[in-house]
């Protein structure tokens, strides 16, 4: 018996029909496209969307922004692009237990400035203990990657094997069991 593993890229980039015909090829599920994903810091957005999406996340666009966003118990993850990680931004997000999604789309550039940024943000949700999630932030059909390829490079950014591949897999699933249950509560549904 053949037993799927369920690869998920949390955050491909824009949605488009391409991405989601590659997605099938490299047997992944993709948000959005097989998931829906609403990147939005509008709490009012959020709030109206969030029975109906999957996957709710913000990228925010500097350390103090993100500090700022950690603070809010609408996002899923935090999609962490751009800027350099501080150990401010790592013991929050391990308290609010909000997972950060590193996109690898910039590691294809090799300006040495983008692979020294991944590196240092790979390695600061390691030492900070933080969940995290590889993803491919793609921004055309040719960026992304299949699964074990998603793990790979986060194995070449020092990120460990089991780690790697949770980050595709384990921890996207519990993020959908969780919305799940967050559907059937009276709460959530206000």
């Amino acid at each position: 018996m053949i037993v799927s593993i369920v690869f998920i890229d949390v955050y491909s980039g824009f949605e488009s029909s391409e991405k989601l015909l590659a997605s099938k090829k490299l047997d992944i599920k993709i948000a959005p496209g097989d998931y829906s994903l609403l990147i939005s810091k509008n709490k009012s957005e959020i709030r109206k969307k969030r029975s109906t999406t999957n996957f709710v996340s913000a990228k925010p666009k500097t350390k103090q922004e993100m500090n700022k966003l950690l603070t809010d118990t609408f996002y899923d993850f935090l999609i962490i692009e751009g800027f350099n990680l501080g150990k401010r931004n790592v013991r929050m997000a391990k308290r609010y237990e909000t997972p950060l999604a590193i996109p690898i789309s910039s590691a294809f550039s090799l300006k040495q400035s983008d692979l020294n940024r991944l590196r240092k943000n790979f390695s600061m949700v390691l030492n900070g203990g933080v969940a995290f999630l590889i993803c491919s932030g793609a921004k055309l059909p040719e960026e992304l990657r299949g699964g074990f390829e998603l793990a790979s490079i986060g194995i070449f950014f020092g990120v460990p094997h089991d780690l790697s591949i949770n980050s595709i897999k384990k921890i996207p699933q519990e993020i959908l069991s969780r919305n799940e249950k967050r559907l059937t509560s009276e709460v959530w549904k206000k």
